[in-house]
């Protein structure tokens, strides 16, 4: 894809790959829309639509990264779709949720202990119960301690970069989009965007 001047994504190619057996079914340069000249490429969204269907039904499973920029560069709509991308950040979004949950209870239990501490010293008498506080590794903190805990909201982390590019680098080991300027490869995307779809199932089934 490219960009158009009114920022819209405009198609310049279209890739299909069969996701079993890695055959590319097509692999087309697509003229603009008013292109007064037609050559081999596929003539505008219409003819790319109309070969896509050759491939492609309703029933079809469509894997892809970022697949909802293709369909609208494509004025598409398709619903069975495997979309990379948000699989990905579905997964990033959940182990943050994860991690938060198991912060929140080790805040919860931090307060407790303090609460505990400031019953028995009053209890015992003690005017100065800040020097009884202790943190969960035992360490005893004053009011002055820098390190001492403080009630502040937690800081949650940003999702990585889940990039095509960074994502197959990461689980593939593979270097992909490397012309820097000159563009991406469709076929190269596509592929990788397969692989990169396969692995995520492999991952998700041996983590049940």
């Amino acid at each position: 894809m490219g960009t158009a001047a009114s920022s819209d994504p405009g198609l310049i190619r279209v890739t299909l790959v069969d996701d079993f057996f890695e055959t590319v079914i097509l692999d087309n340069i697509v003229e603009p829309d008013n292109a007064r000249k037609q050559g081999t490429s596929l003539k505008g969204k219409a003819g790319a639509r109309e070969e896509i269907w050759k491939y492609v039904g309703p029933h079809t499973l469509v894997v892809g990264h970022g697949v909802n920029n293709d369909l609208r560069s494509l004025r598409w709509i398709h619903t069975l779709v495997v979309d990379l991308y948000v699989t990905k950040f579905g997964r990033v979004k959940l182990k943050e949720a994860e991690e938060l949950k198991l912060k929140k209870a080790e805040e919860q239990k931090l307060k407790e202990a303090e609460a505990q501490s400031e019953i028995l010293a009053s209890q015992n008498g003690s005017k100065d119960i800040a020097d009884l506080k202790t943190s969960n590794s035992g360490t005893v903190t004053t009011p002055n301690d820098p390190t001492a805990t403080t009630d502040q909201p937690p800081c949650v982390r940003k999702p990585g970069n889940l990039s095509l590019k960074t994502l197959t680098k990461k689980y593939l080991d593979r270097d992909i989009q490397t012309q820097g300027k000159k563009g991406h490869n469709s076929l190269e995307d596509a592929i990788a965007a397969r692989d990169l779809v396969h692995r995520n199932v492999v991952d998700l089934i041996g983590g049940m």
